[in-house]
This record gives C-alpha cells, sequence and structure tokens, in this order.
C-alpha cells in the first residue's frame, strides 16, 4: 500500500513522470509481492488475527467517515447565508439583550445553528453577536500579528477568525487578548459561548446501513469535547442541540 501511494504521490504531484515511476517503482512492487505471496501462506496459521483486527478498525474509521458525510450533507441544506441573514435581523423585531455572544461555526460565510437555535427558541437578540471560525494552518505555528481577524458586519454583527498552526493546541480563551488587538471590543464579564451540538438519530428496518449508521451514532457519544479541545470558558458557554436523523 506504501508503495502504491508513493507512485500516485509521485505521478500527481508532478515530480515524475508517469512512465519514470512506473520504472522506479516497478521492482520495490514486485519485491513486496513476493513477500505478500509467502505470508498468505501464513494466514489459517493464525495470520487472520491482525487482518481481523485491521478489517475492524477499518470498518470503524469507514462508519465514521460514511455518518460524517451524511449529517454534513444534511446540514448543508439548511445553511442561511450570513450576510443575508444580517439584512434582514436589520429590520427585526427581536428582542435585544445586553452582552457579546459568540457562535462558533467551521464556516464563516453562513449561520451557525446554535445561532438560529437560540434565536428560535429563546427569541432573543445579543446586542454584539460574533461567528467565531477557528482556522487550522498548515504551518507548525501561526504567526501572532495573524492569531485573529475581526471584521465588522453592520451595527450588531461581527466575523472572527482565529488561526492556530497545527503543532499548537487551539486556545480561545487566551487567543482572545489578540482579539482586541484586531478591533474587537468586548467585556468579558457580559460575554457568552455559543455551541452547537448535532446528535445523529437512526431509525428504520436494521439493514446493513442501518447497523453502519448506529455504529456511528454510538462513536458520536465517545468523540471529544469540543469545548475542552477548544479550551472556552466553562463558566460562559451555552451548548444548542439538534437530533439528525441519518
Amino acid at each position: 500500500v506504501t508503495t502504491i501511494l508513493a507512485c500516485l504521490y509521485l505521478i500527481y504531484a508532478g515530480i515524475l513522470p508517469k512512465a519514470l515511476a512506473l520504472l522506479l517503482v516497478g521492482p520495490i512492487f514486485a519485491l513486496e509481492a513476493v513477500f505478500l505471496a509467502s505470508n498468505l501462506t501464513k494466514v489459517l496459521d493464525g495470520g487472520f488475527v491482525p487482518l481481523t483486527v485491521a478489517a475492524g478498525l477499518g470498518l470503524v474509521m469507514w462508519a465514521w467517515w460514511r455518518g460524517t458525510q451524511l449529517v454534513l450533507v444534511k446540514a448543508h441544506k439548511q445553511l442561511v447565508p450570513l450576510e443575508g441573514f444580517v439584512r434582514s435581523m436589520a429590520r427585526s423585531s427581536a428582542h435585544v439583550v445586553p452582552g457579546t455572544a459568540f457562535f462558533l461555526s467551521p464556516d464563516a460565510d453562513v449561520v451557525p445553528s446554535a445561532l438560529l437555535h437560540n434565536l428560535k427558541h429563546n427569541r432573543v437578540l445579543h446586542s454584539q453577536n460574533i461567528i467565531l471560525t477557528i482556522e487550522t494552518l498548515r504551518t507548525p505555528t501561526a504567526d501572532p500579528a495573524e492569531r485573529a481577524e475581526y471584521e465588522a458586519l453592520g451595527e450588531r454583527f461581527g466575523r472572527l477568525t482565529l488561526r492556530f498552526g497545527f503543532m499548537e493546541t487551539p486556545n480561545v480563551s487566551r487567543a482572545m487578548v489578540e482579539a482586541r488587538k484586531a478591533g474587537l471590543k468586548f467585556d468579558v464579564m457580559t460575554s457568552s459561548f455559543f455551541l452547537g451540538r448535532r446528535r445523529p438519530v437512526v431509525s428504520g428496518p436494521l439493514t446493513v446501513r442501518r447497523m453502519l449508521d448506529r455504529l456511528y451514532a454510538i462513536l458520536t457519544r465517545f468523540a471529544a469535547d469540543p469545548s475542552d479541545f477548544y479550551s472556552l470558558p466553562r463558566d460562559r458557554l451555552v451548548e444548542l442541540g439538534e437530533r439528525v436523523t441519518v
């Protein structure tokens, strides 16, 4: 598998021409094929154990990937563009309460589900609503000058992007210092962080597809808590959940 992936990388990354890449990898692949053929004779003598474990782990990873894609597809159908939402809220009669609300969102151009649910069920809007997006860079660490980027969107809305390197542990609480330097004004004592959660719900007859969906639902219960991963202030955190049928 590693040899095949290396060959594909050499070809599609433009490092070597296709013919030269095959010529380079061919002898290595032939040698590995000999080792594979010799090891196949040991499958019945206990070699099936690591193969079974690997197949089980592969099934778990595939169920997680498949379930995540299904949830994202359903969530995509309910997305509301942020700019249009901001314009509509300028004419809204929703009750406005003092304070700043940070709504975590993976996409800075759409309205977070937590904001929609808060407006739908609580029927209130904070005096300042910030769409918070956390971006992971391809560099080990982020430049402190580029850590935070803030953009005002109308009177009551804004967009804040926090950037972290792939070797850094995201810490939103500490990064708020950089957010102030980027132009965001807020009072910590009157601020709240809203986090949306999606809980998959499986319905229908028990089939192979439904078994994969149930496995995904079980895996989500053991997923890491985003509030801990991003170091959100616990005493300022509000979680709003929704059930998604998969």
